[in-house]
């Protein structure tokens, strides 16, 4: 709270609490170190799209591969995200 002080004529001034020992300041500040850490910290995004283009590379050879060779093309590979998706959404039903 606020600290009443008198002077010497009886006048009655308050002093005020500067803005950085207040305790909502640093719980804004708190937070924005949480934001930027973990802006800076996120890695998940880089990896998926480095592995995916790399899958897509794997494909192309794939298939010029078969079609030199006059064998029939292969089954693409399901990603093991999508076989778990489709077994939990058959254990729903």
């Amino acid at each position: 709270m606020a600290k009443k002080i008198k002077d010497e004529n009886g006048n009655v001034y308050v002093k005020k609490k500067p803005f950085y020992k207040k305790w909502w300041v640093w719980v804004i500040a708190v937070l924005v170190l949480f934001f930027i850490v973990d802006s800076l910290g996120g890695s998940d995004k880089d990896t998926s799209t480095k592995t995916g283009k790399t899958e897509a590379k794997s494909e192309n050879k794939s298939t010029t591969d078969s079609t030199e060779s006059n064998e029939p093309a292969p089954e693409k590979e399901v990603p093991v995200e999508y076989t778990s998706a489709l077994k939990k959404s058959e254990l729903l039903r």
